[in-house]
């Protein structure tokens, strides 16, 4: 953990075992193993009985970007529960690492036979355990995968404009940067004014008052014009990756309404761009999520 006892990457590690809510479909729960001192975090006391410990729960909902976290205190006889507020940065990290754990799930291998090779994408867990945890599983050929998504982004364009629209929405708000208040202005302002007045503090100065001059007054002056500064330099950043992100998403759009009527082949920036998932129910058949929740069958 950080002096902050925040946590790090190095403190937990989601397990491959996740639970999808039947009911609607968006929260993932997750077991959240524990590497670090949790009586030292949570300011509890398991270290003392040798039947006692915590479980860490993780609720996920991708659609509204919102994370919970449950604790479980488990004794012999009993346990009691707890909810955890994480940090900002600690929420971040975890829904990370569930997303991270999620595309794990389907990992790209090559294949090679006869001096051949072939690209494939295999579940994870065939991979890592053979069929103990995973019997049906099909892998899956990159090319044919690949041209199988194209096709569902394509007729999914060409069928329904309100579908594109969302899309566009959607990348928007994706791609655009968090909305700031600019007050550049009165920052400005505020540096000249702190300007003007240390020159006439200087002006004042004669040669036989020297020692009248207010150091400590000038040094304040001088640390609040470096802290606006820095609070400046801060917009003026937040600006230009705004007019990057607006770049971005104008070449994005021209490339999606073509779509319509122009087909290309499998591009990963598009794809990344504009799809949540990709589930391979069968060996004939994916379902291709759209950001926003729009799902799509489509034949292998």
């Amino acid at each position: 953990m950080k002096e902050n006892n925040e946590l790090t990457r190095d403190d937990i590690a989601i397990d491959h075992d996740m639970e999808v809510d039947c009911d609607e479909g968006r929260e993932i729960a997750v077991y959240i193993e524990t590497w670090f001192d949790v009586d030292k975090k949570f300011h509890i006391d398991t270290a003392s009985d040798d039947d006692t410990w915590l479980n860490m729960y993780g609720r996920y909902n991708p659609f509204d970007d919102t994370l919970r976290i449950e604790c479980e205190i488990s004794r012999q006889d009993s346990s009691s529960y707890f909810d955890y507020e994480p940090t900002k940065d600690e929420a971040q990290l975890i829904k990370d690492m569930i997303a991270e754990k999620i595309q794990e799930d389907y990992r790209r291998c090559t294949w090679a036979a006869n001096g051949k090779k072939k690209v494939v994408w295999r579940c994870i867990n065939r991979l890592d355990y053979g069929k103990k945890y995973c019997h049906d599983s099909p892998s899956v050929e990159e090319s044919v995968l690949q041209e199988a998504i194209m096709n569902a982004v394509l007729q999914t364009a060409k069928q329904n404009a309100e579908v594109l629209k969302t899309l566009k929405l959607h990348i928007g708000m994706g791609l655009s940067a968090e909305t700031t208040e600019d007050n550049s202005l009165d920052l400005q302002i505020r540096i000249a004014e702190i300007e003007a007045e240390f020159q006439k503090m200087l002006k004042a100065i004669a040669a036989d008052n020297v020692e009248a001059f207010d150091e400590e007054k000038a040094k304040a002056l001088m640390d609040e014009k470096a802290k606006l500064q820095i609070q400046l330099d801060r917009i003026a950043d937040t600006k230009q990756k705004r007019e990057n992100a607006k770049s971005r998403l104008d070449e994005i759009f021209t490339i999606i309404e073509a779509l319509a009527n122009h087909p290309i082949s499998y591009d990963d920036q598009i794809v990344r761009q504009i799809l949540e998932s990709v589930i391979v129910e069968s060996k004939e058949k994916i379902k291709v999520v759209f950001v926003g929740g729009l799902e799509v069958t489509q034949t292998i």
